[in-house]
């Protein structure tokens, strides 16, 4: 095989290589969307209290990451109250001023809270 043959059937292979590993990735990634809680986990709208969201942050329908992903948000939402999931971290339950979607978001992705903020 001459040496340019040989170089365009090394990049093909390697072309198809990394196609099947990022369809790989997107299918776990896909599996492991597919296979969260769907069910929405309520709470009381016990509080008077507002938080500001971090860029990108995922508003679940309960608390913790095995909840289904509602969609990213950002910016300000009102709290309706906070919660512990069941590997202890601390979520709240809140409606985004922006899109009116109401969903928990976990307490690392807060930038910052105000006012009185009640358990679920």
């Amino acid at each position: 095989m001459n040496r340019t043959l040989q170089s365009v059937t090394r990049g093909l292979a390697t072309a198809a290589v990394v196609a099947s590993v990022g369809l790989a990735g997107a299918s776990t990634a896909q599996a492991r969307e597919a296979a969260c809680n769907d069910n929405f986990v309520g709470g009381t709208n016990n509080s008077g209290a507002s938080l500001q969201a971090a860029s990108g942050s995922a508003y679940r329908k309960g608390p913790g990451v095995g909840y289904c992903n509602m969609g990213n948000r950002e910016g300000l939402a009102y709290i309706w109250c906070t919660k512990r999931s069941a590997d202890g971290n601390p979520w709240y339950l809140a409606r985004d001023n922006s899109s009116g979607v109401l969903g928990w978001i976990w307490a690392g992705n807060v930038i910052s809270t105000s006012g009185t903020i009640r358990n679920c």
